[in-house]
């Protein structure tokens, strides 16, 4: 704060404070006062930062957009309906509380090893109206959906597990140290813990629940 005060340039924590302030709807009125005690930018300085981020993030967009995981395969684009309340708390004629009914969405791009895994010739379009053909004769039954023998047993053995480490961490410690006590959980299909390829989308004031909509998302 202190050097904040003294060099408006040495702003890298309230600046990222007014962002946040500004996306969490805090007036404007709050944020002077929070600018005055060194704690966050002013309410322009958000709006120049927040200008600059949008020119970046279409420029990113643009270049994730044009660059392929495969050949005859083009990004994923992912989106869906987001419904949120703007809520403003001082109330005057042009600012009440308004109800924002839009689409959201963000650009994957799967790991080069799961592309890597999946045999070339599933990945064309040929491939995808033979498999659309079939659709109408494929029977559906219900153990698809349904765990299996061995699913169950894991996951009873996760449960016990997750039971056994609460009581061992907050209720007491078992009278035998020479009898071992499990509480690591089998490993099932483990997910990989590398962060996916994802670029965020801005909010669109459109639908997807129609043609029209898509077309204009």
């Amino acid at each position: 704060m202190v050097a904040f005060v003294a060099n408006r340039r040495n702003n890298g924590d309230q600046l990222a404070n007014s962002l946040t302030f500004l996306a969490c709807g805090v007036s404007d009125r709050v944020n002077i006062f929070l600018n005055y005690i060194g704690l966050s930018s002013s309410r322009r300085t958000a709006n120049h930062a927040l200008n600059y981020l949008s020119r970046q993030a279409k420029s990113q967009v643009s270049i994730k957009l044009a660059k392929s995981p495969a050949p005859n395969l083009a990004p994923f684009l992912c989106i869906d309906n987001l419904d949120f309340e703007e809520r403003v708390h001082m109330k005057s004629v042009g600012h009440t509380t308004w109800i924002f009914h839009g689409t959201w969405g963000y650009i994957h791009h799967p790991s080069p090893e799961l592309i890597a895994s999946v045999p070339a010739p599933d990945l064309t379009i040929e491939s995808y109206r033979e498999a659309m053909s079939k659709v109408s004769e494929f029977d559906v039954h219900s153990r698809m959906l349904l765990p299996t023998p061995k699913e169950e047993v894991q996951w009873e053995l996760v449960l016990k597990i997750q039971i056994t480490e609460a009581l061992l961490d907050y209720l007491g410690s078992p009278s035998d140290s020479l009898v071992s006590i499990n509480t690591k959980p089998p490993i099932v299909d483990q997910l990989s813990n590398k962060s996916p390829d994802i670029t965020m989308l801005k909010l669109m004031v459109a639908s997807d629940n129609s043609a029209q909509g898509a077309g204009e998302v």
